[in-house]
C-alpha cells in the first residue's frame, strides 16, 4: 500500500512533542520512504532497515544514567537515510 505524501513529518525522541508514547523506528522508516519524490530508488524495507541501523547507531553511545539523551543530529541522520537509500 503507496501513502499519500505527507504535507510535514514530526519526529519526537524522548519526550519533546508528547509523553507516554513509543517509538517504532520501522514506522519511522516508512515514513521517510513515503516522503520521496523517487520511491522508486528503494524499496520500503530497504528503506526501514537502513533508518533502523542508522538510528541505532545514533543512540548507542553512552549516556549518563537518569540524564533524558536529545539527538541534535536528526536532520543528519534524516539525510544520511536518504542519500544512502538513494532518496530525494
Amino acid at each position: 500500500m503507496i501513502l499519500p505524501k505527507p504535507k510535514a513529518v514530526f519526529f519526537d525522541f524522548g519526550g519533546t512533542l508528547s509523553a507516554g508514547t513509543s517509538f517504532d523506528p520501522g514506522k519511522a522508516g516508512l515514513a521517510l520512504y513515503a516522503c520521496a519524490d523517487n520511491p522508486e530508488a528503494c524499496s520500503p524495507e530497504e528503506a526501514v532497515r537502513v533508518w533502523k541501523q542508522v538510528f541505532a547507531e545514533s543512540v548507542s553511545r553512552p549516556c549518563t544514567p537518569g540524564v533524558p539523551m536529545e539527538i541534535p543530529q536528526m536532520g543528519t541522520m534524516i539525510r544520511c537515510v536518504m542519500d544512502i537509500c538513494g532518496l530525494r
